[in-house]
């Protein structure tokens, strides 16, 4: 009620470029209402809010593609946002406004009313698709609009400058985030991008197994640990385990045949090890010249980049990825041999940002 928003003339049922019926919401913010007409204003990035100046900023701060979440557009307006402003979210280029809008619910933050938040509670943005998010806010015909991009997550492995405090809907025992920030910190990895890889791996149950055969918090696969096992051999390993089907193996995991004191995957503390070694491992692989060189020529010299190929290389190994980096460039995670890698980077990308960002 009283919010106008920017929108052309096209209907959704004349939406040729979605090719979808008029029937149910087509995107994650709810029905799509044709090609919006935006105003360029500059690059849209958010700053730090100093109450003078209206900003339009999100919540959570950055694109959350590992589940559905609630989801908010916060305005910011030091004048005041009046229930009678204008405002318009648009999706890989198409107005999703009235969509979003019939489902949200509008509180202000503040007595001033200076502070809106319109929340959907249930949002799902795809990990495999393109999510280019943009809201819009003008508190009158005649004023200047004001905009932000929903920016997407990243995480590097090496921005070890804090240690992590929870895993925020996971709940792990604090003795397994303490381990976590040990290890990481110890071989000089961020402990979210650890944290954002096991909550991919295993969601924090010591006990997982996965239809491939991997085992325990971090999923460490047969060929992953050879090269754990090689530098420390002592650890403990369940006789004959790769040749268990893995009906057999399920049910000695349960009956707790086989367990953390027999298979060293079982083993918190060794899993989180044995996880951050092997990413040790494939952080050496991918440091040596040439392969540096091939990450280089094709996504930049980045940590975050960097970050990106050592995930791709856990799920999927390091050969292959070499190879896809070779025949397909800057798409690499779209090549056939590396199969879910392209989800799962940025899963767990997404879930490293997530829980670095709800501790700020």
């Amino acid at each position: 009620m009283g919010i106008r928003t920017f929108t052309t003339a096209l209907s959704g049922c004349l939406n040729l470029i979605m090719l979808t019926a008029c029937a149910g919401p087509m995107s994650p913010f709810g029905a799509i209402n044709g090609l919006p007409k935006l105003v360029s204003m500059g690059d849209g990035k958010v700053q730090p809010w100093n109450g003078r100046d209206t900003r339009v900023s999100f919540y959570p701060s950055h694109q959350v593609l590992h589940g559905p979440t609630s989801f908010s557009i916060i305005v910011e307006d030091p004048e005041g946002v009046p229930k009678d402003h204008w405002m318009q979210l648009s999706y890989n280029g198409l107005d999703v406004t009235h969509g979003f809008l019939a489902r949200a619910e509008r509180t202000y933050l503040d007595s001033s009313r200076r502070r809106l938040r319109l929340t959907v509670p249930h949002v799902r943005l795809s990990a495999l698709s393109e999510n280019r998010v943009k809201a819009t806010y003008q508190r009158e015909a005649q004023s200047k609009p004001v905009w932000s991009y929903y920016e997407p997550p990243s995480c590097s492995a090496f921005e070890a400058s804090r240690a992590l405090a929870s895993v925020p809907e996971f709940e792990p025992p604090s003795l397994m985030v303490q381990i976590i920030n040990q290890q990481a910190i110890s071989r000089n990895l961020n402990p979210f991008y650890v944290a954002g890889l096991i909550a991919q791996e295993s969601g924090f149950d010591p006990s997982a197994i996965s239809s491939g055969r991997a085992l325990g918090l971090t999923q460490v696969t047969a060929l992953g640990e050879a090269e754990v096992v090689r530098a420390n051999n002592g650890w403990p390993r369940y006789a004959g385990i790769d040749q268990m089907p893995l009906p057999v193996l399920r049910m000695a995991i349960l009956n707790g045949k086989i367990n953390a004191t027999n298979e060293w995957r079982l083993n918190p503390a060794l899993s989180i090890k044995g996880g951050i070694e092997y990413l040790a491992y494939l952080s050496e692989y991918w440091s040596r010249p040439d392969k540096r060189a091939l990450i280089e020529k094709n996504l930049g010299d980045s940590d975050l980049a960097f970050s990106e190929v050592l995930l791709a290389s856990y799920n999927s190994g390091a050969k292959r990825v070499s190879a896809a980096l070779v025949n397909r460039g800057p798409a690499y995670l779209e090549d056939e041999e590396l199969g879910e890698a392209r989800k799962y980077v940025k899963r767990v990308t997404s879930y490293c940002s997530y829980f670095a960002h709800k501790e700020e």
